[in-house]
């Protein structure tokens, strides 16, 4: 006889049981470990409703969930601000009764919708549950299924090129030490982030990232320096044999230098020496040929990924579009100070 699936809020007792489920779950990622939970809230105040479905006493699912409230839209999400998140399950029943209770929520007239981001393809289960896909997403994967040596010799020769290029310009590449690489980081992704419009989380963002992640081998990051100066960051997350690339950020001036490939490479050596099994470029915007391309050229493979969005006709109107342009323009042209003050505001606001 098939057990009754029971779904609910996530109560302080059966956290443990979560964090046990998500960390041995062949789908999981670090966005779905409570300690992201801790991060977003105590960054942007939004209101956490994580998901536990269970077969009597045992876990069979799990669903991290926020209720976005902000200028923009009063949304049932998971995962804001992430790149990967919603539901783990054993089956298509869990799949299935964790999507409903999303559902659910959203109809007691807290939000306008519901929007599910994920990695992978659980479409089938989500369009029986009346969610629609969403968004031209490409998602860039790189197997680490050889060695090192065999890696090199596989990339285009362009890219080999810009390693050496790097090498004998005297960029070095070395790991994080401590949460004190963070704000290198930081201030090369303002002024990255600042050149193309966009706005930067706080410092204390990701400090606490770091300070809530790194402890437990979670987060990783690389600084690339030009005769002391750092040039180019990146920061990654790991969880099973999977390293995910969440950021990774350069100084203009050393561009000639290529430090983001020799970031690059040396955290695709690190994560050989590892026995990480796949380095996953998260998504890119199908329109970005600039990004697109920077991810193809370490050898990898590229799948359409949308996400979901209940009801169907749901997704924002092109007013939307719209307010991105008119702030996207204002930061390109606002002091690098104030675009500092401002970014995590907008963000919280009208992210």
């Amino acid at each position: 006889m098939t057990r009754e699936i029971r779904c609910s809020d996530l109560a302080a007792s059966r956290e443990d049981a979560y964090q046990e489920y998500v960390r041995r779950h062949s789908d999981a990622t670090v966005y779905h470990l409570l300690q992201w939970r801790g991060i977003l809230a105590g960054e942007y105040r939004f209101e956490p409703h994580y998901r536990i479905a269970e077969r009597g006493a045992d876990v069979c699912g799990v669903l991290p969930l926020f209720l976005v409230r902000n200028l923009r839209r009063r949304a049932i999400e998971s995962l804001p601000f992430s790149i990967y998140g919603g539901p783990l399950a054993d089956d298509v029943a869990c799949l299935e009764a964790l999507l409903r209770s999303a559902v659910d929520l959203s109809a007691k007239g807290t939000a306008r919708r519901v929007t599910i981001k994920v990695a992978g393809n659980d479409g089938d289960a989500f369009l029986d549950c009346g969610f629609q896909a969403v968004g031209g997403a490409i998602r860039t994967t790189v197997a680490l299924d050889r060695d090192p040596e065999a890696h090199w010799e596989a990339l285009p020769g362009k890219t080999r090129r810009a390693i050496r290029r790097a090498q004998k310009n005297d960029v070095v590449v070395r790991p994080f030490r401590g949460v004190e690489d963070i704000e290198p980081m930081v201030e090369l992704q303002l002024r990255t982030r600042r050149r193309h419009g966009m706005p930067t989380p706080s410092l204390r963002y990701y400090q606490n990232l770091w300070n809530q992640l790194a402890p437990e081998g979670l987060a990783h990051g690389f600084l690339a320096t030009v005769k002391d100066r750092p040039a180019a960051a990146a920061l990654f997350f790991t969880l099973q044999s999977r390293m995910l690339y969440v950021l990774g950020v350069s100084a203009e001036e050393s561009f000639a230098c290529s430090p983001n490939d020799a970031v690059m490479w040396e955290a695709i050596r690190w994560g050989y020496a590892r026995q990480h099994r796949l380095l996953d470029f998260g998504l890119s915007p199908r329109g970005n040929a600039g990004l697109l391309a920077f991810k193809k050229k370490w050898v990898s493979e590229e799948n359409p990924q949308p996400h979901y969005e209940y009801p169907e006709g749901a997704s924002r109107s092109g007013a939307g579009g719209a307010l991105e342009a008119l702030m996207s323009g204002t930061l390109k042209s606002l002091p690098i100070g104030l675009a500092k003050h401002l970014g995590p505001r907008l963000i919280r606001w009208f992210g």
